[in-house]
């Protein structure tokens, strides 16, 4: 564990820290303010292999070797992005894929991958951590995880968990008493040599046999699913955030909403007792929204944005949060995703699922995106309530002559929840490869240096 008194503190470029601290020049926005718009910019100086945990640490498999954490990134992970750190919080795995449920981060400060809390050993045959509800069980996230300003917090929905695919769970004892909503992370002491729940239940093998890492108590259980979603119709029983989540402050709270069985929840963290969530249904049960993908949301309109569908369905999705929610009515769409969209730019089988989908402030639209060069920008109409026609799909026009993410990626789940917009950074910020975790800004028309 690092002594805290030789912890290093950094600040944006020409912006000093409270308590007369060093600064530290902010190269990602130096890189950022000299390239072109429209442009992409490699940010990361190391790879996500080089920041894993030791293999000792690890979880081993039934083939007695140490997982490695490439499926971490690959089974559906996803991100939450701290703006007030300029730093992305990984946390995934899940179902058939990996029992990990490490977490690293990537800073912009230092543009580097590190190893932020240890995994927590499994009680296999029940399927729980062996410190009951003091950390999650490894889950696809989708695009569930966020990071939510207002709280400091990490926050993670779970989803298809390890290792039957159901979701996250509240235990008594080894007792499932219901279905666990999220967690929120506290990363204070991350990277300090903690694993995130309790002292000892740490993974321990070879060279580290019977050595118990302190526990950094970092993970919270937020139980939504504790009776307090009203779902229609009644029979359908809520379990795991399957999609992704979209951020807002309201009521000087973090607010977060989500789909949950095809029904959209809004959650406001009003503090850090999750017995204060306030939880209100917006959206009625509406499965043919169903969907694993991310999702966006406009502050500016107040619309709550999906897309969903494969080559022969195509779709955006959306609620119009300016209205009453009509709970019994589907969901507005919009079929406007031109041919090109959909058959030549969605993930590896072809679904909507698999692309990054994000909201730009800047240029008050929405960034789809999926791999290469390209994205599409998708531009709501005006009224009040918006119509669901007048949407406009537009491809800028992008720099050549700078580096982009390859055409074609390993990484087969794509990139549904490693897409985000950054607003410490003015960009949408992406992350390719298992192995690699590369780390791309999309430096869009009409960008502005936050330092300013």
């Amino acid at each position: 564990m690092a002594n805290p008194q030789s912890l290093t503190y950094y600040a944006p470029a020409g912006k000093p820290m409270a308590g007369g601290r060093f600064l530290y020049p902010h190269a990602v926005l130096d890189l950022i303010a000299a390239a072109p718009e429209n442009s992409w910019i490699q940010l990361n100086t190391n790879t996500f292999q080089e920041a894993w945990s030791p293999a000792d640490s690890r979880w081993i498999s039934g083939n007695n070797s140490a997982e490695g954490p490439d499926a971490i990134m690959r089974s559906w992970a996803s991100i939450g992005w701290d703006s007030k750190r300029s730093r992305a919080v990984l946390w995934g795995g899940g179902h058939a894929n990996s029992w990990a449920n490490e977490v690293y981060t990537w800073s912009a400060y230092t543009r580097k991958w590190a190893h932020a809390f240890y995994c927590t050993d499994m009680l296999t045959a029940i399927g729980r951590p062996v410190d009951g509800n003091n950390s999650p069980v490894s889950s696809h996230t989708y695009a569930n995880n966020f990071y939510l300003p207002i709280l400091d917090r990490f926050f993670t929905g779970g989803g298809a968990n390890q290792p039957g695919g159901t979701t996250m769970s509240v235990w008594d004892g080894n007792t499932t008493v219901g279905y666990a909503g999220g967690f929120t992370l506290d990363l204070a002491l991350a990277g300090q040599g903690f694993v995130g729940g309790l002292t000892g239940s740490n993974c321990k093998h070879g060279s580290l046999s019977g050595h118990d890492f302190p526990g950094a108590r970092a993970w919270k259980l937020r139980n939504f699913c504790d009776g307090r979603l009203a779902v229609l119709p009644s029979t359908v029983n809520p379990s795991k955030i399957e999609s992704g989540v979209a951020h807002a402050v309201e009521n000087g709270h973090d607010v977060l909403y989500m789909v949950i069985l095809s029904c959209v929840f809004r959650v406001e963290f009003v503090d850090d007792d999750p017995d204060n969530d306030v939880i209100t249904q917006v959206a009625g049960y509406d499965p043919s929204r169903y969907t694993n993908g991310a999702v966006a949301y406009d502050p500016l309109r107040k619309l709550f944005v999906m897309p969903t569908g494969d080559t022969t369905s195509r779709r955006l999705n959306f609620i119009d949060l300016k209205k009453v929610p009509n709970l019994s009515a589907a969901w507005p769409y919009v079929v406007s995703y031109p041919s090109e969209l959909a058959l030549g730019y969605l993930g590896s089988n072809g679904h909507h699922k698999y692309c990054g989908f994000a909201y730009y402030p800047a240029g008050e639209c929405f960034v789809y995106w999926y791999k290469g060069r390209q994205p599409w920008l998708i531009h709501p109409p005006e009224g009040n309530p918006t119509p669901s026609t007048g949407w406009t799909l537009t491809r800028p026009t992008m720099d050549a002559g700078t580096s982009a993410p390859p055409e074609i990626e390993t990484d087969a789940m794509g990139v549904c929840g490693k897409f985000r917009y950054a607003e410490d950074l003015g960009c949408c910020i992406a992350i390719r490869g298992d192995y690699a975790g590369n780390v791309w800004a999309l430096k869009l028309a009409g960008w502005t240096d936050p330092r300013s």
